[in-house]
């Protein structure tokens, strides 16, 4: 992963290493502020089992939206937590 692919993938640009990852979550919305909404996406690539989280802002009003903005991304490792849910009993 460099910067050139990070930026491909959130900017939904060509690149000709862009076949070898694989997105592994969808892009998810985790901060809203008056004037950014953060977001990142989990992919991986296949060429060494590498997982990269990826990360970036857009403008949250129509007059700043210019794209993509401040995409950065560092390497992460799939950690699974167990979930309890209580549901009602019928």
């Amino acid at each position: 992963m460099n910067q050139e692919i990070a930026e491909a993938i959130v900017k939904w640009e060509d690149h000709e290493d862009l076949d070898h990852f694989l997105a592994i979550t969808n892009e998810k919305l985790y901060k809203l502020s008056r004037w950014h909404a953060h977001y990142y996406q989990v992919v991986q690539d296949d060429r060494d089992q590498k997982y990269w989280r990826i990360n970036w802002m857009r403008g949250a009003t129509e007059m700043q939206d210019e794209g993509p903005e401040d995409v950065n991304f560092h390497q992460v490792e799939p950690n699974e937590i167990k979930v309890i849910e209580y549901v009602k009993v019928m």
